[in-house]
């Protein structure tokens, strides 16, 4: 074979190469996604299995939630003697609204503890699009002079006259009032879904299972907002 034919083999050989090997990445990059989601239905599967078989075991894990949350529950009482952190529209006490203010509320915070360090407070800051634009300053504090003393202290912390203050008083019954209100609220709301319940299913096992679902909701929920020390107000 001369020269001439073998360089003409040659360039035919490499044509061939380029042309399959687009083909080749093609077809690996085929299998890699095949076998991506070969993967993921089988971790769906597998767990879906669990789900389906193994629902006993599951239905005692919902349980030790549950029961943790009454635990927590009853400790909360036997310190507090509340079930829940009251705010101050439930126990009674003065929230104070500065307006037009941008001081860091935790400062503000730690200079009232200085003086108030025997009544529980908090302050925190108004914002609006992002933007501080006030604070509001809550205190479980009933006695008259003491809510002259604290509101003049605000007023000298954030150095603002005192007549730019809103201050708003809520009386211990008035808040206990607040709290009965709420409370039996809920047990007609328990109630009135409950019969809705067992008027659509018409059995009493699944209408009770579905009562209990909310219930054990609710349950967790009051404990973990007892856990992060939310206080609970008539606003939510």
């Amino acid at each position: 074979m001369s020269k001439k034919k073998e360089r003409r083999e040659a360039a035919r050989m490499k044509g061939l190469e380029r042309e399959s090997t687009p083909e080749t990445h093609v077809h690996v990059h085929h299998a890699s996604k095949q076998d991506s989601t070969h993967g993921a239905k089988g971790l769906k599967a597998k767990l879906m299995h669990i789900y389906e078989t193994k629902y006993m075991m599951l239905m005692f894990v919902s349980f030790a939630i549950v029961g943790l949350a009454v635990l927590q529950i009853g400790v909360q009482m036997a310190m507090t003697g509340d079930f829940l952190t009251k705010g101050v529209s439930l126990k009674g006490g003065i929230t104070i609204m500065v307006p037009d203010i941008d001081d860091d509320a935790v400062i503000i915070e730690n200079k009232l503890r200085t003086q108030f360090s025997n009544y529980d407070f908090n302050v925190r800051a108004l914002s609006q699009a992002g933007v501080q634009n006030g604070l509001i300053v809550d205190a479980d504090i009933t006695d008259n002079d003491d809510i002259n003393s604290f509101t003049q202290a605000v007023a000298d912390a954030l150095g603002v006259p005192r007549k730019s203050l809103s201050v708003e008083i809520i009386g211990s019954s008035l808040g206990e009032s607040f709290f009965q209100e709420t409370l039996i609220a809920v047990v007609i709301a328990f109630l009135l879904m409950g019969l809705v319940v067992l008027i659509t299913f018409r059995v009493i096992a699944p209408s009770m299972m579905i009562i209990l679902a909310a219930v054990s909701d609710i349950l967790i929920a009051l404990a973990l907002t007892n856990l992060w020390g939310v206080n609970v107000s008539t606003a939510g």
